[in-house]
Order: structure tokens, then sequence, then C-alpha cells
């Protein structure tokens, strides 16, 4: 655990990015989080148009964007519901098939961001999403210089309604 309460530039470098207990490696670029909250504007009759105040109403969205510098066919599978890895060793393919009805909420795992400029064992700025899923498949370009894999995670809210830390999630 590192005695660091601040930490300048690390967002720079990077992260590595771990789901449902999957290593799905560094990062291309970082990664960003974009968190959208939801308000209700208090109005009084002294005041008209203008609020007075806002209640908060939840958070409409919490995503998170990583661009993957390198893929393999085991991170597509877990990252995706509707892909399937079959096969062994050099004889793999992924199969990804419609898929109508699923709850994402059945699907999400645990999503770890970690700033590479600190030691696996320093937790002091991961961030850990308890219930996050893919929200939608990436593009996979196909060209000749590098093609990082975008994927956008949606986090979705525990049964205590933590929806993400910052920090050690171990502590209290």
């Amino acid at each position: 655990m590192s005695s660091q309460t601040v930490k300048n530039g690390f967002a720079g470098l990077g992260v590595t990015v771990t789901y449902k207990t999957v290593n799905l490696g560094p990062t291309t670029g970082g990664a960003s989080l974009q968190i959208e909250r939801e308000l209700v504007e208090i109005l009084t009759d002294e005041r008209g148009k203008t609020p007075v105040d806002y209640l908060t109403n939840g958070l409409k969205k919490v995503d998170v964007t990583v661009a993957l510098a390198r893929w393999s066919l085991a991170n597509l599978e877990a990252a995706f519901p509707e892909f399937a890895l079959l096969g062994s060793g050099a004889d793999k393919k992924l199969e990804v098939k419609a898929d109508v009805g699923t709850q994402m909420e059945t699907k999400s795992g645990v999503l770890v961001l970690h700033p590479v400029s600190l030691p696996v064992s320093d937790r002091t700025f991961d961030l850990t999403f308890p219930r996050a899923f893919v929200l939608s498949p990436p593009e996979v370009a196909f060209r000749g210089e590098q093609t990082p894999l975008e994927l956008v995670f949606r986090a979705l809210p525990d049964a205590n309604g933590l929806i993400f830390t910052i920090g050690d999630p171990a502590a209290s």
C-alpha cells in the first residue's frame, strides 16, 4: 500500500485493465471516465424559471473507455456475452451469435483499472467497478498500423448502491 495521497502525471502513462479476473492488458492512449449526473431543478414562483437549487436524481451513466494495445480471442470472449470461444491450442475460433433478451446485469463483472506507473501491489489509485459490462461490440480495424481495440464499459450499482471506488477497495 502506498503512503501517497497525491499523484501527479500517472494518468498519461495509461492503465492495465482487468475484467472478470481476465487481464485484458495495457491500454494505448490511457482510459477515460465519464460520469453523467441527473439533477432536478427546484423552482419557486419568486424566481420564475431561475432554479434556486438542484436535487440529485442518481447517476444517469458511468462509462469507462479504454483502448487495448493488444487483444485476443480470449479477451473478446471475456468482454461480450454474444461471443463464444471454441477449440483449444492453435485450433480456436470465436463465434458471434445474435443475442436477444440478455439482461446485462447478469453478465456484468468486476472491472479494475490500475495505473501502469504504480507497482501491482500499490492499489492507491486503482479504479474498481464491482459491476460493469461492455456497452457495445467494438470496431475491429484491420490496417497496417497498430489498431487498438476500443471498449466502452458501463458501470452498474451493486446491491449497496456502490458504483466504483478509487483506491484500495479493501480499505475501510
